[in-house]
């Protein structure tokens, strides 16, 4: 009896033990949260897409690695420019902050960025704000506006592919095409520099100084030629064709003068020239080529038709009667000179007779 209330007793005293599995799972669960914890971020890719580095190859002018502003700037502005006449076959849509959605009714976008909002673009993506885009920077860029911009690197990579609208002008010179009918292949500043400075000193010899040479000619050719007033005593003015005319040759050959002096002195300075001062030349290429062109295309003009024998005689008839107006009018002027001066002497007679009166 002894022995079964022990034994009850001790069930009795005995506790429940409490199931260790919750307990276990929560220490597995924190440690599982500590060891995420830990763990290093995720190393961010390199950019490898090869349209966005090809892009960027291109606008990094300075090939030091980055994209300043102005390149930004000038890579949007090539993007809308790149296809002015081909919206039937894509719809162009510029690299904006908001879509066409969020703006109001009346103000429709344009399809070219604006200044302020190309400049808020590279604020976007400048993220360390050092006021340029590295690769991993303008790769974001890219990847946002990827669908945009994948048909203007496609562009850009072939040209021929797409056939770009181009009015119809008169043929122009062999030496304006030649840079025009093969894409540029330069890869820096410097070899742009170069070829474009190559075309204006070939352009200057073959046909700037030959031309400054037929004007120079043209206009002692006409300051040698007589005047229909050579009869006469007195030229009061010559020909205002003639005049006109060597006025113009000799204007033309002063522009040509100045295009050929500041060419020239960019051949001579050689490779000592500034990334700046090749900029600038680049900048002002167009300037200077148009100027050309302009000098030039007034010798493939056709001259004008000669005047007949019936309008040359008469303007003759015209001048001559000109010449006699302008004649009667210096002989009525002189009649009246003598006629003031007499008047004048009359005036002090009789001031000096009231003067003798008076005392």
């Amino acid at each position: 009896m002894a022995t079964k209330k022990a034994k009850k007793e001790g069930a009795e005293g005995e506790k429940p033990k409490k199931p260790k599995s919750s307990s276990s799972k929560k220490k597995k669960d924190t440690e599982k949260v500590k060891d995420v914890d830990k763990a290093p971020a995720p190393v961010e890719p390199e950019p490898n897409d090869p349209d966005a580095i090809q892009l960027f190859r291109r606008y990094d002018r300075e090939k030091l690695g980055h994209i300043t502003r102005v390149d930004f700037m000038q890579l949007l502005q090539d993007y809308t420019a790149s296809y002015p006449q081909r919206k039937w076959d894509m719809a162009l849509s510029p690299c904006a902050l908001t879509d066409a959605a969020g703006i109001p009714l009346g103000f429709e976008r344009t399809a070219r960025n604006s200044e302020f909002e190309a400049g808020q673009l590279f604020e976007r993506y400048d993220s360390n704000r050092s006021g340029s885009l590295d690769l991993k920077e303008f790769h974001s860029f890219f990847r946002d506006f990827k669908k945009q911009l994948v048909r203007f690197v496609g562009e850009l990579q072939s040209p021929r592919e797409f056939k770009r609208f181009s009015p119809s002008f008169a043929e122009a010179p062999a030496w304006s095409n030649e840079s025009q009918r093969r894409p540029p292949t330069h890869t820096s500043t410097r070899h742009l520099y170069e070829a474009r400075l190559d075309q204006l000193n070939r352009l200057c010899d073959t046909v700037l100084l030959p031309h400054r040479t037929a004007l120079l000619e043209k206009a002692e050719a006409m300051r040698r030629m007589p005047s229909p007033w050579s009869s006469k005593a007195f030229s009061p003015f010559e020909s205002p064709r003639t005049s006109f005319e060597e006025v113009e040759a000799q204007g033309d050959a002063d522009a040509i003068d100045r295009i050929v002096s500041s060419v020239k002195a960019m051949v001579y300075r050689g490779h000592h020239v500034s990334s700046a001062e090749m900029h600038q030349f680049l900048d002002e290429f167009p300037k200077i080529l148009s100027a050309a062109e302009e000098i030039v295309h007034k010798v493939q003009r056709k001259p004008e038709d000669a005047p007949s024998d019936e309008t040359a005689r008469v303007l003759k008839v015209k001048d001559q009667m000109i010449w006699g107006l302008l004649r009667e009018r210096k002989e009525l002027r002189q009649q009246r000179d003598a006629l003031e001066a007499q008047l004048r002497e009359v005036s002090e007679l009789s001031a000096q007779e009231m003067r003798k009166w008076a005392k």
